[in-house]
């Protein structure tokens, strides 16, 4: 019995193994009413060892990124059984997400509790949010804009079988670059999902995190409550201390399904779940307590009094409302302080400047202003200022901590803005090319759904840069619900709508087209440093003129972008006919413009650069046709680029491909004699 020898005291044992017969008492609950539970859910049985050590030396100023099976964990820093199962039910009291959340995915912002800034922990991807705050943490303090006294860390915790992902790779790897203070619990029970871990993973954590040198290693007996106290102590103070990451490997027996309603008996065998249940954590710290002096009779007293407490929590939560059904669309955006345009837009600069110009000046401004503004990016603190130049001279005048190049890891890029927002930073990035934005798709996903998941409480205000360098992409995009896409097509307007998407609280993206950061079309006088633009609202670019409105003889052309410009160079065909609204924001978009314009002429047309087939632009003209059709005195044209896998690098292919000025006015001209 000397491997049961400790030197924690007993009112930590017997903590601890009241967290256990909780846990326990919670799952029996569970199966006990299965039928009532209509939601899929894990359990933490086997792991509420290593899950409670780590939640005990947790202070309340460090932030938790759990994953979906951290239940003990959750309870052990003080969440409630009652509030636990209002999520696992989606009520309306639920108090992380009033019921859009599954079980286990808090957000937890109370003083006497570590810190869940972020919704929506989902199995591995959450490494990068996570490793994201420790950098903003450190960014802070790097600028003197918090203290350290308390020195924070970050707790990421995982399943085994995330480590095969790319975005942990990611994430150790600029832990290791940024030296920061982040600890990833890796809870390893030999399962990834219903296959063993030896079917899907060359290598286990600890054998990982080897390749990457500076990550500190710790293998835990995540069964054995000691042992994981003792060692997660050690290694959470090594982070607090050396301000460098962890990597803590615990092995744990899975003594539950994988998840709830799938029977571990369809994939796993016998000997198998035998030989876990050999391992079990509560039986193993209840020998712990019989060695201190504690008696069986001691013992079952110190959950005795649980389970009528877990049953009568169960009974009140599922009696609990709904959540109100009239109330869905609450939380979409957080609202703006920019609703109108303000500043000057036309200062008395002697020269004109170009589009990139103009981002370049905005983004200086916004640098010398905001000592929490920062600024990453591939490249962008080099001397020529990213593959774009679309950050020249600002490392060298505000330094690289500030303007910080990245290495090539889009999806760090994305999600890390999640994590650097919770942190108190204002994140600006740059991608570097249009197709980078496709290996973020995961983390462009949290950041859309963050603020609406967490009813409000999560604010993710950012600015990404996407250089269009051909066809658009802006159909996909949209489709992420919760961020907010501009497309300028001016100098003028890129600096309003940069400082307009800085103010902003929620997520703004950028896109600008490559070929107007040096057009001549697009200069304009540089605006001065108080001028905003706010997102939604759009503007004539070109107006018709009376008589051809009168006449019957006009149309609008609604564009944004590179086709403004291509529009307007269209429109020399037929003079004084063509309208041309620019979106200038496709969301969200200024509908009231758009109704407007069609009313004014009774023909509209939209262009666009990107694949016309299945595109915004077809979408649009299928909603003026709808929302509009009284007014209209033809179809809704649209003319975009040809339906092809991709565009060709050769100019003449790739002019053909994409509508010219020539292919417009030839629309345009097929329009008005409708």
């Amino acid at each position: 019995m000397s491997k049961y020898y400790t030197t924690l005291n007993a009112d930590t044992l017997k903590k601890a193994y009241e967290l256990m017969c909780t846990t326990q008492h919670i799952q029996n609950v569970y199966k006990k009413n299965a039928d009532h539970i209509p939601y899929q859910y894990s359990s933490s049985r086997g792991h509420e060892a290593i899950q409670i050590a780590v939640a005990m030396h947790l202070k309340p100023h460090d932030f938790l990124f759990p994953y979906y099976r951290d239940e003990s964990m959750l309870l052990t820093m003080g969440i409630q059984p009652y509030e636990l199962m209002l999520q696992l039910l989606a009520r309306k009291e639920d108090p992380f997400s009033g019921g859009k959340m599954p079980y286990l995915h808090p957000i937890l912002q109370r003083e006497d509790m570590p810190q869940i800034p972020v919704p929506g922990n989902y199995t591995g991807s959450h490494s990068i949010p996570a490793t994201g705050l420790a950098q903003g943490l450190m960014y802070l303090l790097s600028q003197n804009l918090r203290m350290d006294f308390d020195r924070p860390v970050v707790l990421c915790s995982l399943g085994d079988a995330v480590i095969t992902e790319g975005e942990i790779s990611e994430a150790f790897h600029i832990a290791i670059l940024k030296k920061l203070p982040v600890i990833y619990l890796v809870q390893d029970n030999d399962w990834g999902g219903t296959v063993k871990s030896d079917e899907i993973r060359a290598v286990d954590a600890y054998e990982l995190a080897g390749g990457f040198k500076g990550m500190k290693r710790v293998r835990i007996n995540g069964a054995d409550f000691v042992d994981a106290y003792d060692k997660v102590q050690i290694a959470i103070d090594y982070a607090r201390l050396e301000r460098m990451p962890v990597l803590l490997h615990a092995k744990c027996p899975l003594l539950d399904d994988h998840i709830a309603g799938v029977s571990h008996t369809l994939y796993r065998s016998e000997e198998n779940f035998a030989l876990h249940q050999r391992d079990e954590p509560i039986e193993r710290l209840r020998r712990y307590l019989l060695i201190e002096g504690e008696t069986e009779e001691s013992i079952n007293k110190i959950g005795q009094n649980i389970e009528q407490t877990i049953n009568d929590s169960f009974e009140y939560a599922s009696i609990s409302q709904q959540p109100d059904t009239g109330n869905i669309m609450l939380y979409r955006f957080a609202p703006t302080k920019v609703i109108e345009e303000e500043g000057n837009r036309n200062a008395d600069a002697p020269e004109k400047v170009t589009m990139i110009q103009a981002a370049i000046q905005a983004i200086d401004e916004l640098l010398t202003e905001n000592p929490e503004a920062i600024y990453s990016g591939v490249e962008i603190g080099s001397p020529l200022g990213g593959i774009h130049r679309e950050a020249i001279g600002l490392a060298q005048k505000h330094g690289n901590e500030r303007v910080t190049s990245m290495p090539a890891a889009e999806s760090y890029l994305i999600g890390s803005i999640i994590g650097l927002a919770a942190a108190g930073c204002k994140p600006i990035v740059s991608m570097p090319s249009t197709k980078s934005i496709f290996l973020a798709m995961n983390q462009l996903n949290r950041l859309s759904e963050a603020f609406y998941l967490s009813n409000g409480k999560t604010i993710v205000s950012s600015v990404i840069r996407i250089p269009i360098e051909s066809v658009g992409i802006e159909t996909l995009l949209l489709q992420f619900k919760g961020i907010k896409i501009a497309y300028p097509s001016s100098a003028a307007d890129m600096k309003g709508i940069l400082k307009s998407a800085f103010i902003d609280p929620n997520p703004v993206i950028l896109l600008e087209h490559t070929s107007l950061y040096d057009l001549t079309e697009a200069e304009s006088p540089a605006p001065a440093s108080d001028y905003v633009l706010p997102l939604g609202k759009s503007r004539v670019a070109q107006y018709s003129d009376e008589e051809s409105r009168n006449e019957g003889n006009s149309l609008v052309v609604i564009t944004y972008g590179p086709g403004v410009h291509r529009t307007i160079a269209a429109s020399v065909h037929y003079p004084g006919s063509v309208e041309v609204l620019d979106l200038r924001t496709l969301s969200p978009l200024d509908w009231d413009a758009i109704i407007a314009a069609v009313k004014r002429h009774g023909k509209a047309m939209i262009v666009t650069l990107e694949s016309q087939r299945g595109s915004f632009a077809e979408m649009l003209a299928g909603r003026i046709t709808q929302q509009c059709f009284r007014f209209l005195d033809a179809p809704v044209f649209t003319c975009g680029a040809a339906s092809l896998p991709a565009i060709p690098v050769n100019q003449q292919l790739a002019e053909t491909a994409i509508p010219s000025a020539d292919k417009i006015a030839e629309v345009i001209g097929q329009l008005l004699s409708y």
